[in-house]
């Protein structure tokens, strides 16, 4: 079970075991093919996420001039790492 866990977290892993209780079946191939064909909700990407901003945030960046006359290409560049080093230094805690 722990090789399980490790691959699909404990939350999909619990639920497997669950569907498995509820239907009589305690076997550990059950739960292994389980888990290998219905995907788990954990298993997608996450809507909530310290790296990603508001919506607001990029409907700000993308009316500031960065995207306006000479330099599109560099300003972006520029702000995107700034950006970047913002996050990474302020995830450091």
């Amino acid at each position: 079970m722990h090789s399980l866990i490790k691959k699909y977290g404990v939350a999909a892993v619990e639920d497997a075991c669950a569907t498995a209780f509820d239907i009589g079946v305690y076997e550990y191939r059950f739960v292994r093919r389980y888990l290998e064909r219905c995907p788990h909700p954990q298993m997608f990407l996450r809507q909530i996420d310290p790296l990603i901003r508001e919506l607001t945030e990029y409907r700000d960046f993308a009316a500031t001039d960065c995207w306006n006359g000479a330099g599109n290409k560099r300003n972006f560049a520029i702000r995107r790492l700034r950006s970047i080093t913002s996050i990474s230094t302020s995830t450091r805690g």
